[in-house]
């Protein structure tokens, strides 16, 4: 009976401590997908399968070549950038 006490009081704690992480690291965008998803515990679902499946992705440094395709940097188009 104890242990059983004691590992449910485990639980919570360490889901309590997850959520907190969660809304630490995504700030904004946490509290937008709780909007979206209508629960704080599906939210942090929705966040830490995103979490899960971006781990996957194999990230590796551009080429000269491709770093100059991006004259400002990924994420603003070329022509935005001021030359």
């Amino acid at each position: 009976m104890l242990a059983s006490v004691v590992i449910i009081a485990g639980w919570y704690w360490w889901r309590s401590r997850r959520h907190q992480e969660l809304v630490g690291r995504y700030g904004p965008e946490y509290k937008r997908v709780v909007r979206d998803v209508g629960d704080p515990q599906r939210a942090d679902r929705e966040l830490e399968a995103r979490e899960k499946r971006v781990s996957g992705f194999e990230l590796r440094e551009l080429s000269p070549e491709q770093r100059e395709r991006y004259p400002g940097g990924l994420g603003v188009h070329p022509a935005a950038v001021r030359r």
